[in-house]
């Protein structure tokens, strides 16, 4: 009868502890899962012509998602790329002008030389010298007029570039690619409806390291500070408690009352803490479920 009653104690106690753990009398500060999310919108207005984002979905960051419409923006590219094609291929036409005139302009400069000797041995005339040199003037300008025509070009080339690569810029950002690893949230478009930067598409939290706001008394605050290891208990199947470590990673400075949907170790007190404790997700963790959380 001895040993049937010490194991009976121990059963007992076994069962009573197990019970005040799981009605939370050993929690130091209640609260429920949260994570960041991100609102994601379309760098352009326009249509979306493709839209694959669902409710739930785990999408990567850079995948593309989604699509506005780029016909004009093809279309004013292609022009775009006929008129540069046009300009570059006036250069080359002036540069052959120019190495023209620019032989012109030698042999002009050799015959001076040579009518210059002639005159001051009597064997040609002044006019002869002045209207070579006269040809010659004529000359440089015709080079420096194929000099302004071919900066000219190449200036026009060089924006026309420039309006290129806005144009593209432009086609690069009506692709719609998700920013962040991480889990849908909520949609709040459909394929062809109109996108507008700033107007959100879909909502996405990286659910992989979630956070447990909770809340301590004032008496609290001095066996807790940021980096300390707690312990994370969450509800699981068959009314049990599972846990997960998780680090503290803020401590608010400043006191707040109660939220009323929150209680804390000690019943409900009218100034609190917020304590924000950073947690990995085990693939079990959802946004708005309840947490007890041990602090030592």
């Amino acid at each position: 009868m001895k040993r049937y009653s010490k194991w009976a104690i121990v059963f007992a106690v076994v069962l009573i502890s197990s019970s005040c753990q799981r009605n939370g009398d050993l929690a130091d500060a209640y609260g429920h899962f949260e994570s960041s999310s991100i609102s994601v919108s379309a760098e352009r207005a326009g249509t979306l012509v493709e839209y694959r984002v669902s409710e739930g979905a785990r999408l990567e960051a850079g995948q593309v998602v989604g699509l506005v419409d780029t016909t004009m923006l093809s279309i004013q590219r292609e022009q775009i790329y006929a008129k540069l094609d046009a300009a570059r291929a006036k250069i080359p036409t002036i540069q052959s002008q120019a190495a023209v005139i620019e032989e012109q302009i030698a042999t002009l400069d050799r015959e001076i030389e040579r009518f210059k000797n002639l005159l001051r041995r009597g064997a040609a005339t002044a006019k002869q010298v002045d209207d070579l040199e006269s040809q010659r003037r004529v000359a440089v300008r015709q080079l420096e007029l194929q000099t302004s025509s071919r900066r000219s070009v190449e200036a026009e080339v060089r924006a026309m570039s420039t309006e290129l690569k806005t144009v593209e810029d432009q086609i690069r950002r009506s692709f719609i690619r998700n920013p962040i690893n991480g889990i849908v949230l909520h949609t709040y478009a459909e394929q062809y409806e109109m996108a507008a930067p700033g107007k959100a598409l879909y909502s996405i939290a990286n659910l992989d390291s979630m956070d447990v706001r909770v809340y301590v008394t004032g008496d609290q605050l001095s066996s807790i500070n940021p980096g300390m290891l707690v312990q994370v208990h969450y509800d699981v199947m068959g009314g049990e408690l599972e846990s997960v470590p998780g680090t503290i990673s803020r401590i608010s400075p400043q006191a707040e009352f109660t939220p009323k949907f929150l209680q804390t170790r000690h019943e409900r007190t009218s100034m609190v803490y917020a304590v924000l404790i950073r947690v990995g997700n085990n693939g079990k963790l959802n946004i708005g479920m309840p947490a007890e959380v041990t602090f030592q």
